[in-house]
């Protein structure tokens, strides 16, 4: 195994990274890509690496939003993917009342 390692054949970081980049592709947010690439195993060091080398989870909400609208229903999805809660609560702070309905 280490010599895969040592011809850059195996690199968790970049597995990592690559299942982070497609699952964030997905409409993911930052939990729910946490858990999962702990789930495959992927230590703790390569799971925060790929993390942080997404696009902000807020920016990610943003696109979402400007996408599927500021809606009570896209609040509950993006819940469901594991975007965080404070970042959710800024967008509901944002939008007027009746948007979300």
């Amino acid at each position: 195994m280490s010599t895969l390692e040592r011809l850059g054949l195996l690199d968790d970081g970049r597995a990592a990274l690559a299942r982070a980049t497609a699952l964030a592709a997905r409409d993911a947010g930052d939990l729910f890509i946490e858990v999962d690439l702990e789930q495959r195993g992927f230590g703790e060091r390569d799971v925060a690496a790929a993390i942080a080398a997404l696009e902000p989870e807020a920016a990610r909400v943003e696109r979402i939003v400007a996408r599927r609208g500021a809606s009570a229903r896209t609040i509950r999805r993006l819940r469901a993917k594991g975007f965080a809660a404070d970042t959710l609560e800024t967008l509901i702070a944002d939008e007027q009342p009746n948007e979300l309905g």
